[in-house]
């Protein structure tokens, strides 16, 4: 689809086949399980068409076609793409439910229905995660998680006197400023490397 696309419209596909297979491969497999599975049934396929795609689709198009709008990266007319997309997804959206709501008419289809809308959005996380790592590869880290490396790294953050140059000029005249009001205050250290600033704070009777 995208190579179709590609070619009656300005844009230039940036990955080789094999990466696009990649990156929608979670994708196409719960859709694949949930329609035409071994397993599957009317209530799973609909159920997977409407819940993954059609309700949701006018929702991811909307704020797509807005970045993109703004960016200057699509013509008028490829853009139109994405309005087309909206407006066809919601009417298709509005008709599906009704046949969605007649598929689940009793206990049994509906836990049917939400495995495998669980199992289609999980697809749908894996496809942005997968499409972010292709646009932005890691760095080096190996892909690891950012909370991850931030704990790996903070026992190395430890500085107990000034040793840069802000710790000399900027940072006494802000201590300075809020020495009057932090007796019995409370501080909230947020994004601070590894708290030199407000454990300096904490010198001057806080609360906690």
């Amino acid at each position: 689809m995208l190579r179709k696309y590609e070619e009656c419209s300005s844009i230039i596909c940036p990955f080789e086949t094999h990466q696009i297979e990649w990156i929608v491969a979670p994708l196409v497999e719960a859709f694949n399980q949930a329609c035409i599975g071994e397993f599957s049934s009317s209530a799973s396929s609909i159920a997977a068409m409407y819940f993954g795609s059609e309700l949701i689709a006018s929702t991811i198009y909307t704020k797509l076609s807005q970045y993109l709008k703004l960016s200057g990266l699509l013509s008028r007319q490829d853009l139109a793409f994405f309005l087309l997309h909206i407006d066809m997804d919601v009417d298709h959206a509005e008709h599906m439910k009704e046949i969605v709501i007649h598929n689940a008419g009793n206990a049994k289809l509906r836990i049917e229905i939400v495995h495998v809308v669980q199992k289609i959005l999980d697809a749908r996380v894996a496809f942005y995660d997968r499409l972010l790592e292709a646009f932005f590869p890691p760095t080096g880290h190996g892909g690891e998680e950012t909370g991850s490396l931030y704990n790996k790294q903070s026992t190395n953050w430890v500085r107990k006197t000034a040793t840069c140059l802000s710790d000399f000029t900027g940072r006494p005249i802000v201590f300075d400023m809020c020495k009057p009001h932090t007796k019995g205050a409370c501080i909230l250290d947020i994004g601070c490397g590894e708290g030199y600033g407000s454990g300096n704070l904490w010198k001057w009777e806080l609360q906690k």
